[in-house]
Formats: C-alpha cells, structure tokens, sequence
C-alpha cells in the first residue's frame, strides 16, 4: 500500500485488521517507523511535502484502524480460552479429515447425519466451542439485519465474502474465536477449505438454543424423565393392569400343573410436542456494532423466556378449550403481563399437574394442614412407585415458609449430613420427600385452587410421581431469523416443541393437588 524501497516496506496485509495483540502492536510499530522514514526523505529531498501530506493522512487512516482493533483484542471475552475438554471436539472431525459444522452437509434437514450434531450446531464442549457458536450467530443475525438475502449467495448456502468482510466488529469476532479452537479442529477446516486460516462459517439455519435447558432455577423440569420423538405425535402402548406375581414352586408328579399367568390389559397414549415460541424485532438501522453487543442478551432473554413459559405450563398449564384459569387477567409472578392471547396462550400448550390433579379428582381443600394430612395426601398419589425422592411436594416459597419450615418432621438441607439434595431447588424433605418451592407455583388463588381474578388469598401444593410423567421434546428449541423489508427489520424468533405426559394408568391418579393453603 506504501512504497518504501530503502527500510520499511507496507504491503497490502498492512491494511488488513489484525486478529491477535502482538500482530495489532507489531503492525503499529511499523506504520510509525515508516512514517518517521518519510519524515527523513523529505527533509532530504526525495519526497514533496504534497506527497508527505497525501501519506501521512493514508497512516492516520489505518492507525485509527490499528488503534480499534487493538481496542477490541483488548476486551476478549472471558469465555475466549479453552477449557479441558478439546480432545471431545474431534468427534466434529471425521476419519478422512472433513470437518463438519452444521452436522449435515447441506441445507437439506434431511441430509443429517447419524448423530444429528456439528461444530455450530450442538452444546458447547467448553468455553472455546461456547464463544465460536456465539460469534458464529452474531455474525449471521449481524448479516441478515443489515443486508437481507444479499448477504448470501443465489442459494443461501454461504456468505457473500464482500459482504460478511464488510461487518467488521461481527466478523473479526468470529476470527478471534476461531484463532482459540485446538489445531486439530483449525486444520481441518484449513485443509477442505483452502482458507489460510481465515474461517467464514456457513449461515446458519436454525440452531440450538441450550440456554433453555441450562435455565432451571429450582431443578423443575429436571425432575422428569424426558422423551424424544420425531414425528409430530407418537402412539405408545401401556398397562391397564399390573401382571401378578406368584409363589414358585417344585414340580410334583410326571404332569405338574402349568405356571399361573397373568394378563396385562392394553391401551395407548399420544405424546405429542406442541410449539412454544419467542418472537422480537431487530430494526434494520441498528449499528452493526450494536447488534454484536446486545445479540447475547437478545438470545438469553428469548431462552430463559421459553424455559419460563415451559416451567410454568408444567404446574399451571390446561388444554381445555375453556382454561381452568382467568389468563387474561393473569400475570403469574408479574413475568410477562397480563396478556389476554386466548387460544395460543402459553399455558394452554399441554395438561400440568394442577389440572391433571382436578381432572383426576384427587385435589383436596388443606385449609387444616397437619403432619397427617400431609401423609394422607401423599398415600393418594398413584402408579408403581420407587424411593421416596420419586414423589416430590412442589409448593410456593409462600407456602413453604408459612405450611412447611414449623411442620414437624421437616429436615432441612442444611440437616442433611452427608446427604446431597437430588436437585438445587430441595431445600428440606419429609420421610424423605423432597419440597421444591417454585415461583411457577402461585400464590393468588381462590378457595377451589383456581385463579379468578377475584379472591387472591391462597396457595397450594402438588405431590407427583414423577417417574411416571415424561417431558415429551422434538428436535428440541432453535432460534431462526427472517428479514422483512415491509417493516424495515428481521425479527428473530425461538421455538420449541415440548409436551408434558401423565404415563399412569387411567385408574391411578399420579397427582395430588392440594389447595387453600394460607400464604
């Protein structure tokens, strides 16, 4: 880019952004020191003060380029380093040396392979692997805002390389995240690509959002077992009755009677996984440099409220066509306001335990609540049963604090000994039942354990087994974008496909519901 002949020579690879410290500064240096060469073939002669001027501005040009990028190698993000677990990542790199990032090899679902995962398209392995994803989105979400479908080419299976170079902060990013991946994984990529180390990802579809698993504050839905499907619904045969057991016994005489049997009644149940989505607007005018800062939060705010609406719907949920509950006027824990959404409300997405409870007929008024009725409640909950830690009592912190912590008979956590809690939300237990307060467990019901909008009084529990209910999840969740030039913005949305089963016979009530409890 400068012509030097004697000392210092500046090529082309000078004006490009640096991706380490030692680069940035390195490069620094030799801007100054050619700058000070020209200073010196002035005074001598050999260059016009004109031609000075022209070359000292072009240097200022690119030391405010040095000094940004300097600037942001400077503000890594902690997540940058690797962790333990890079020899994990060569799973994502197959025996003849391919990489893969997506887990299939084009844009067609279809074309998956066996184990369904990629570099870009799975849980992160360690802080690297987490940073890499994170980069990798951001420069997409970055792309689609500010340029649509002309970021990609005729098919939509890569970047157009002008464009994704041209989204500075986003792209120098995802090079400084891919700088920190382990040789291995870089070569790969190096080798099938040609690329010199210059990693540009393929844009991503849909991908996975762990963070709706990862928030679980109190280990609610951790509790349940939970089943993958792959169709929208599955039919899955049970017993309507239990096979008896017998007393065996030697065989006596030359024709000894058959071996009793017994017959276990069929029927079958639907697990179906509805969709739960988030959806929010990304305006086409925002600063590149400002959708790469707030994109994590973005991307955080729309996992935690999908884990929420699931955590939620898991204790309150109802598929009548009526629900049990006034939702209009109902904003649980003042989460999301009182949306009035009717028929796609997110309480509505399949049966909880509150309304399987009342369905089943085993709720129950514990106005009066004893240390017997609390055992009497227990012994009505259904179905084969394991150890006590099966059988979980999920209440309010009101309720926990104002029926349980005197209740005689309660051990606290911190009683426990050498005892570890089966999930971070059990803060004491009783004959070994664990109590879980949740905020998904409300605290402004009426006297028949609904709410009304009227009579806020009251609070409950729920004791279940939980062996015998499933989560139900299809292809888990995954954000998506879409560009819409009718509003000027993308919006970027999260789905999920979850279902909540009750696996018990019709004739076991798997669920108690205890209500008009004072708070």
């Amino acid at each position: 880019m400068y012509e030097n002949e004697d000392v210092i020579q500046l090529t082309e690879a000078d004006a490009k952004l640096p991706t380490t410290e030692a680069e940035a500064q390195d490069r620094h240096n030799r801007i100054v020191r050619h700058a000070q060469q020209l200073h010196a073939e002035v005074e001598a002669g050999k260059k016009t003060l004109a031609e000075k001027d022209r070359r000292i501005e072009q240097m200022a040009v690119d030391l405010k380029a040095l000094q940004q990028s300097l600037s942001i190698i400077g503000s890594r993000d902690p997540m940058e380093s690797a962790g333990a677990s890079d020899v994990e990542l060569r799973r994502f790199v197959d025996n003849d040396g391919k990489l893969f990032l997506r887990g299939y090899e084009s844009n067609d679902p279809a074309q998956r392979r066996s184990d369904d995962t990629g570099l870009l398209t799975t849980k992160p392995l360690n802080d690297a692997h987490r940073n890499l994803i994170e980069a990798t989105e951001a420069l997409y979400v970055t792309a689609v805002v500010k340029h649509g479908r002309d970021a990609f080419n005729h098919t939509g299976s890569a970047y157009r390389e002008d464009v994704v170079k041209g989204l500075g902060t986003a792209y120098h990013r995802v090079q400084r995240a891919w700088s920190a991946m382990p040789k291995f994984v870089r070569r790969a990529w190096d080798d099938q690509n040609g690329s010199g180390g210059e990693f540009i990802p393929t844009p991503l579809l849909a991908s996975p959002m762990w963070q709706v698993g990862e928030y679980d504050p109190e280990g609610l839905l951790s509790l349940f077992p939970r089943t993958q499907i792959n169709t929208e619904s599955v039919e899955m045969p049970v017993g309507t009755l239990y096979p008896v057991p017998y007393k065996g016994g030697g065989a006596t005489g030359d024709n000894p009677a058959a071996l009793a049997k017994s017959t276990v009644g069929t029927d079958k149940i639907t697990l179906t996984a509805n969709p739960m989505y988030v959806m929010v607007f990304v305006h086409e005018d925002a600063a590149a440099d400002s959708i790469v800062a707030a994109f994590p939060f973005i991307r955080s705010s729309i996992a935690r409220s999908l884990a929420i609406g699931s955590r939620f719907t898991v204790v309150n949920g109802d598929t009548a066509a009526s629900h049990q509950d006034d939702l209009a006027n109902w904003d649980l824990r003042g989460m999301f306001g009182a949306i009035d959404a009717g028929s796609i409300d997110y309480r509505k997405t399949f049966l909880g335990l509150r309304a399987n409870a009342l369905d089943s007929s085993n709720g129950v008024d514990r106005s009066t609540h004893s240390l017997s009725t609390l055992v009497s409640d227990i012994n009505l909950v259904g179905g084969p049963r394991g150890v006590p830690t099966d059988m979980p009592i999920v209440t309010s912190w009101e309720g926990y604090l104002k029926n349980f912590v005197n209740l005689s008979g309660i051990v606290k956590a911190n009683e426990y000994g050498d005892r570890a809690p089966i999930v971070r939300g059990e803060v004491a237990s009783i004959f070994g039942h664990p109590i879980i307060p949740t905020d998904a467990m409300s605290a402004d019901l009426n006297a028949t354990g609904l709410y009304d909008n009227s009579t806020k009084d009251y609070t409950g529990y729920v004791i279940f087994n939980r062996t015998m209910h499933t989560l139900v999840e299809r292809a888990g969740a995954t954000v998506a974008l879409q560009n819409d030039i009718t509003v000027a913005g993308t919006y970027l949305r999260a789905r999920q496909r979850l279902g909540f089963k009750d696996m018990t016979k019709a004739s076991d009530a798997s669920v108690r519901y205890a209500y008009k409890m004072g708070k």
